[in-house]
């Protein structure tokens, strides 16, 4: 059997892909392409199928779902399929293939890019799956696809432990962590995608695969951080850290200044130690744009973290 190197496995995913749009396979993107509309039912066949919700434009709630955090992607998707387990997923994947529809999946609708939603496609919503499962004997999480940041922290807190994830507890640990994952704990810990242990994801023709650095090593190295197009990642097993007392705030200056607090906010960085997590932010303001130095603060004793801003 040959070894698959990551370069000839992206190089065979770009061809799969290109091979699945001529012939009508389906697309993981916001949707670029018109599709047929669907009659009443199709979407009552896919609901009969799985144990999830569809949604069509017909449905009291259909505004309410399609609607993201990035509220300039004004998209109508044919039908929200809230997945209730992976096989839901895997059946609204064969549904939206055999129906020639673009898909978009949804974690936490965060995405900035709008990826989230798209036109006259299908999007997979994902935001059932959030059962999280600790085992904090050997400091592991396990995550379904639909957790938020939120989520993940109130089931491992209770252990004194975390992994990196984001500052803001409603955005997906989904699209956060094969983005790349930068945020907190990223300094000690590396960023949310060295955290990841393995995943099960869905690909295209509904197989379900196991994906680590042991199974499907080459599909494990292109999910973190790779973008999408390679399946479904319906849960996450994460690596977990100690985490005790947190000092966290902001400092805000007055406006003016800004080119002396940014310099001294990029010193202030350079001699930092881990522990810290330092955040600069320019905020208009009704006189001149003012800038905020968030501080998040993982060691001991807090008075360290007093000195360190004190300097600047």
């Amino acid at each position: 059997m040959s070894v698959s190197t990551r370069r000839r496995f992206v190089r065979q995913t770009i061809l799969a892909a290109a091979g699945l749009c001529a012939s009508g396979g389906p697309v993981f993107a916001r949707g670029a392409r018109k599709s047929a509309l669907l009659d009443g039912s199709a979407g009552r066949r896919l609901a009969s199928a799985i144990k999830g919700r569809v949604i069509t434009r017909e449905a009291s709630d259909y505004e309410s779902a399609r609607l993201i955090f990035n509220r300039a992607f004004d998209l109508h998707p044919a039908m929200i399929v809230r997945c209730a387990n992976t096989s839901d997923v895997a059946r609204t994947l064969e549904f939206a293939q055999t129906a020639n529809l673009p898909v978009a999946v949804r974690g936490g609708g965060h995405s900035r890019a709008g990826f989230s939603v798209c036109d006259d496609g299908v999007v997979i919503d994902l935001s059932p799956m959030k059962r999280v499962d600790v085992d904090a004997p050997r400091r592991l999480a396990r995550a379904g696809a639909g957790s938020l940041v939120g989520d993940l922290d109130a089931a491992t807190m209770r252990f004194g432990l975390a992994t990196p994830s984001g500052g803001c507890p409603n955005v997906g640990m989904a699209g956060f962590t094969l983005g790349g994952g930068e945020g907190l704990l990223m300094t000690m810990h590396g960023a949310g995608c060295d955290n990841l242990l393995s995943a099960q994801v869905v690909l295209v023709d509904g197989k379900q695969v196991e994906a680590s650095g042991e199974s499907n090593p080459d599909l494990f190295w292109a999910i973190r951080g790779g973008g999408g197009n390679f399946g479904v990642v319906t849960a996450f097993e994460y690596r977990l850290h100690p985490v005790g007392n947190v000092l966290a705030g902001a400092l805000t200056y007055p406006p003016g200044r800004i080119a002396e607090l940014v310099n001294d906010f990029a010193k202030f960085n350079e001699s930092a130690p881990d522990e810290m997590v330092p955040l600069g932010e320019l905020l208009r303001s009704e006189q001149e744009p003012r800038f905020i130095n968030h501080i998040c603060y993982f060691g001991l004793p807090a008075t360290t973290c007093f000195d360190l801003c004190a300097r600047r």
